[in-house]
C-alpha cells in the first residue's frame, strides 16, 4: 500500500490527478459565476447548449451516451457544452483495424458474417487449450516464451514486478542475447503504480524494445480514457495466449488482494497465432513505422475455426464484439453461460440478452461476490438485478474476485478475450478476443462455469442507499 502511495503522489499519475481536481473545480466557479458575469447575453448562452443538444441528439452514439452528454449540456450550460464538443473531436480522431481478407468456409454461420463484414475473417487452429486459472497458465507460458527461436511479442495492460513477471523478464533478457526479436507493449495507465516511469528505458538495455502506450501526461486528457486493455502473447507466429490474464502475481494466485483470483485464457497454434501477430505488428508499426514488428503469416494449418478479433475506440458503430455478442446472443438455442467482472452494457446489449432467456434458452451469467471496485460492483449489481427480473439466472462467485471473461453457446462456441461487459470495454478501449467453434473447449469452459455455478450465491437484494447511488452513477456509467 506504501509503494502505491508512493508511485502516485511521486509518478506520473499525480500531476494528472491535480489538473483534473483544478479542472473540475474550473467547471464549478465558471458554472456559478459565468451565467452571472454574462447575464445580459443569457440569450446566446441558452442558444449555444441548445446547438449543442441538437447537435448531440443527430450523433450516432449511442442512446445511453447522448442522454448522459444532454444531462451535462444542461446542468452546465457552457462547459458541458464545450467539454461535449472536445469530446466528439477526440472520438473522430479515432482509428479502425484493417480488414483482414482470408475467406473458406460458413463454420459459424450468421456470427461469421458480422466478423467478416466488421474486417475479421475466420483461421484454422492447430490446438486450442483452455486454462482455467493463472497458475495452470503461468509453466505452460514459460515454457513456451523459453523455446521461441525467432520472435516474442507481448502487449498486456499490467505488467508488475514480482513472480510471474521476474521469471519472464529472466528469459525474455535470454533470448534477448540469443538473438531473438523480443517485443513488449505495456498500457502506461495500467502500469502506473506497478512499474517506473522510465522502465522501458530499462527494458531496452536488457535488449527487449518496449514502450509504455499511451503514456500518463497532463494533457491532452482525453487519451486517459482510452486503454490498451489488450493482453496478447505471441512466439514465433505458431503460438498465441490471450485473455483475461495480466503479468502479475495476483493472476496466478501469488498475492492475494479478494481472496481466490479467478481468471482463464486460451492458448493457440497454427493461423490464429499469426493473426495475433498482426494485431500486435498493426499497434507497434502504428508507433514505430520505420521499425516495424516481425510478421508473417503463419502457414500452418488446422481444422479448429476461429476468429480473432479486436476492437480500438471508435464510435460504436464501428466495435465488433458488441456485434459478435449480440449475433451470438439472439440464436442461441439451449444454453448460454456468460462470466464478466463488470456489468454495465447498455440496452441494446441487455434487451438481447434478455430476449434470448425468453426465447427459452439457459441464459447464465455469473459476476463476482467480492468488488474490487465498489461503485462498478454497484452498478453490476444493478444490471444484474434488472436482467435477473426478466428471466436471466446470475449468482456470484464466493471465492475471490472473478475476473474471468467468457462466453459459451449451445456447447459449441465459446470466446474468451480481455472485454468486460461494460461500456468501458465495449466502447471505449483497445480489446482483443477469439471465437472458437469447437465441442472440446467449449465443454472445457463449461465445465468450468458450471463448477463455479454450483459454488456461487444469488445476487442479494438491493438496499435503499444502494440503489439511490447505483441509479445515480448510472446516468453517467456510459462515458465512463
Amino acid at each position: 500500500m506504501l509503494r502505491k502511495l508512493r508511485y502516485f503522489f511521486l509518478g506520473r499519475l499525480f500531476p494528472c490527478a491535480l489538473l483534473l481536481a483544478a479542472t473540475a473545480a474550473g467547471i464549478v466557479a465558471l458554472s456559478i459565476y459565468l451565467p452571472i458575469a454574462l447575464l445580459p447575453i443569457m440569450a446566446i448562452e441558452r442558444a449555444f447548449a441548445l446547438g449543442v443538444c441538437l447537435f448531440t441528439m443527430r450523433q450516432t452514439e449511442l442512446p445511453e451516451t447522448r442522454a448522459a452528454w444532454l444531462l451535462i449540456v444542461l446542468l452546465l450550460p457552457w462547459t458541458g457544452a464545450v467539454l461535449r464538443l472536445c469530446k466528439k473531436r477526440a472520438n473522430e480522431r479515432s482509428r479502425t483495424c484493417p480488414a483482414q481478407t482470408e475467406r473458406f468456409c460458413g463454420a459459424f454461420g450468421a456470427v461469421q458474417s458480422v466478423a467478416e463484414h466488421c474486417g475479421f475473417a475466420p483461421s484454422l487452429a492447430q490446438t486450442v487449450e483452455y486454462f482455467s486459472t493463472g497458475k495452470d497458465l503461468y509453466p505452460r507460458l514459460l515454457a513456451d516464451l523459453n523455446g521461441a527461436n525467432k520472435f516474442i511479442l507481448l502487449e498486456y495492460y499490467i505488467v508488475e514486478r514480482g513472480e510471474f513477471w521476474n521469471s519472464v523478464l529472466a528469459i525474455l533478457q535470454k533470448k534477448a542475447r540469443e538473438g531473438v526479436d523480443v517485443r513488449l507493449i505495456y498500457d502506461d495507465f495500467g502500469c502506473v503504480s506497478t512499474l517506473p516511469k522510465r522502465y522501458a528505458e530499462e527494458l531496452r538495455r536488457m535488449g527487449i524494445a518496449a514502450y509504455p502506450f499511451q503514456k500518463v501526461r497532463a494533457f491532452p486528457l482525453r487519451k486517459l480514457n482510452q486503454r490498451d486493455h489488450r493482453k496478447i502473447a505471441v512466439i514465433d507466429g505458431t503460438t498465441a495466449y490471450t485473455g483475461g490474464i495480466n503479468l502479475a502475481d495476483e493472476y496466478i494466485n501469488v498475492t492475494v488482494k479478494y481472496g481466490h483470483w479467478k481468471d482463464t485464457a486460451v492458448r493457440l497454434t497454427g493461423a490464429p497465432a499469426g493473426a495475433f501477430a498482426k494485431l500486435f505488428a498493426e499497434r507497434w508499426n502504428y508507433r514505430f513505422p520505420n521499425d516495424p514488428a516481425p510478421f508473417s503469416p503463419c502457414a500452418e494449418k488446422g481444422d479448429i475455426p476461429c476468429i480473432p478479433y479486436c476492437d480500438e475506440p471508435a464510435s460504436y458503430r464501428e466495435r465488433v464484439c458488441p456485434k459478435l455478442y449480440r449475433t451470438v446472443f439472439s440464436r442461441a438455442e439451449k444454453t448460454l453461460y456468460l462470466c464478466t467482472p463488470y456489468l454495465t452494457a447498455d440496452d441494446v446489449f441487455l434487451q438481447t440478452l434478455i430476449l434470448a432467456a425468453q426465447a427459452g434458452a439457459d441464459v447464465r451469467l455469473m459476476i463476482p461476490h467480492i468488488p474490487d471496485r465498489k461503485s462498478v460492483f454497484a452498478l453490476t449489481r444493478r444490471c444484474a438485478r434488472i436482467l435477473e427480473s426478466c428471466g436471466v439466472k446470475i449468482r456470484e462467485y464466493t471465492c475471490g474476485f472473478l475476473h474471468q471473461k467468457t462466453l459459451t453457446a449451445d456447447g459449441a462456441l465459446s470466446a474468451v478475450g480481455t472485454y468486460n461487459l461494460d461500456f468501458r470495454s465495449l466502447y471505449l478501449q483497445y480489446e482483443c478476443g477469439v471465437l472458437v467453434k469447437d465441442e472440446t473447449l467449449t465443454r472445457a469452459i463449461e465445465r468450468d462455469f458450471l463448477e463455479m455455478w454450483e459454488q456461487g450465491v444469488p445476487v442479494p437484494k438491493a438496499g435503499v442507499c444502494e440503489k439511490i447511488f447505483a441509479s445515480a452513477l448510472s446516468l453517467l456509467s456510459p462515458l465512463f
